[in-house]
């Protein structure tokens, strides 16, 4: 099996700036995608004339593009992960009826490249920038998350979301049980390339065997949520300043409580950086503000979170080739670190 690395969906989008689209590609994905798209999107066929270009420079098909035509522009995604693509269709766009800030899929399809399977969405070009380290950004992705938390808690298409969760918890439940023979056995070699680093956090996964509990659609409260509010799955908004939360596949799969993405926000804007406690707890009340209530205690769901993400990377590793970078991992145990701390200093903020 051909090895595969692991896609980034927005690579570089803890970094601030305006976000540019200045690369140029190869003239032949023009070309495919395109004419591709020209069967299912009309608008393309009302332009003869148009370019595309890059947000990163790639030697892949895979990646964040700008459709400009004469009269408009479009934000393109070509990504190997297929995943649920109407379904995520309908959602972002019940969604944007609704008026959630989410970034809707106009057109998406599927072909063939260099014998692998790609996707491609287009969605709304934006005239945004990055996550500026502000704490009205952060009240206003917190604002976001309120408004889609809101909508999404009865959406039509809530059970299919549910039984695509359930898989993936069956999916985890068996690569619980894989770790959990290699821990007993003292063989490593489960892990593959990571043999070195799994012995060494060996500890580390007891506790993620022992405390995981990956059923988040049995959770009191589960429904569908965005699933993944990181620094690089948000753009702003030039003119407005409005949270727009793009990036949205885990839409058609994460089924849990409202505190699923809480945690990830709160982990990925604010305790993935070395903030003082006094900046910490200016960002939390920020949180706070935008979603318009008190934070719950939310150490536990980050800790299921941290080990959510290590038991991902190892099933896509074990089923899928995809190799892992080394510091994800690292940054995974880092945060669960980081999360058995969040419960007491959020009580001390309470004072």
């Amino acid at each position: 099996m051909k090895n595969k690395k692991l896609e980034f969906g927005w690579p570089n989008g803890n970094e601030c700036g305006v976000i540019k689209f200045n690369k140029v590609i190869n003239a032949g994905w023009c070309s495919l995608v395109i004419n591709k798209f020209k069967d299912s999107f009309a608008e393309l066929n009302k332009n003869d004339n148009f370019e595309i270009t890059s947000l990163h420079d790639t030697k892949e098909i895979s990646g964040s593009y700008k459709i400009q035509t004469t009269s408009n522009c479009w934000f393109m995604r070509i990504s190997s992960r297929i995943g649920f693509a109407e379904l995520e269709k309908t959602i972002t766009n019940y969604a944007n009826k609704m008026g959630c800030d989410l970034n809707p899929i106009i057109s998406t399809l599927e072909f063939e490249w260099n014998d692998e399977n790609y996707r491609a969405d287009i969605r709304p070009y934006i005239d945004g920038r990055h996550y500026n380290n502000t704490l009205s950004d952060i009240e206003a992705v917190a604002r976001s998350l309120s408004k889609i938390h809101s909508t999404f808690k009865d959406i039509p298409s809530k059970n299919d979301v549910c039984q695509n969760q359930m898989r993936i918890s069956k999916n985890h439940g068996d690569i619980i049980n894989k770790i959990s023979i290699a821990l007993d056995l003292n063989d490593f070699s489960l892990f593959l390339n990571y043999e070195k680093w799994a012995c060494t956090n060996r500890n580390w996964l007891k506790k993620l065997v022992k405390s995981y509990t990956p059923n988040f659609y049995e959770y009191k409260g589960a429904q569908v949520l965005h699933g993944q509010p990181h620094t690089g799955n948000v753009v702003f908004q030039q003119d407005s300043g409005k949270a727009i939360l793009v990036d949205t596949e885990t839409c058609a799969y994460v089924y849990a409580p409202p505190e699923f993405d809480l945690a990830y926000f709160v982990q990925r804007f604010i305790l993935n950086d070395n903030l003082k406690d006094i900046d910490i707890k200016k960002r939390l009340y920020a949180v706070e503000k935008g979603y318009s209530l008190p934070l719950k205690p939310l150490s536990n769901m980050m800790q299921q979170l941290s080990w959510y993400s290590i038991v991902s990377a190892f099933h896509f590793l074990l089923t899928e080739n995809v190799s892992i970078p080394l510091e994800e991992l690292n940054k995974f145990v880092q945060l669960e670190y980081k999360a058995t701390q969040f419960d007491e200093f959020l009580f001390s903020m309470r004072g």
